[in-house]
């Protein structure tokens, strides 16, 4: 599936797949494609390009993506699984026991 994903970029966002591969990319510019893309495959490679980054490094941008979390039911499952690993790493969860 991830292959799929990236041949789909290669053909049809040769100049995307570039970038977000680059040591340039950071997760300012991540968090923006995820918010403006439209496409299912590129949200799902961002999806999963935001574990390449860390906690530190998203902190800053975790209220934008709780946001697009609830309110954008295309991204919510592609960055669930970022959500979850995020909030068990956390000690969050302890909370609730």
């Amino acid at each position: 599936n991830t292959t799929s994903t990236v041949e789909h970029l290669s053909l049809k966002h040769p100049g995307l797949l570039r970038l977000f591969d680059s040591t340039v990319c950071t997760a300012s510019i991540v968090i923006s494609y995820l918010f403006s893309s439209k496409e299912p495959l590129v949200q799902q490679f961002l999806g999963k390009k935001l574990a390449d980054y860390s906690p530190d490094e998203l902190d800053f941008y975790l209220p934008q993506l709780i946001n697009m979390y609830i309110h954008i039911p295309s991204i919510c499952t592609v960055i669930h699984d970022y959500i979850t690993s995020r909030y068990s790493s956390t000690g969050w969860n302890s909370m609730n026991d």
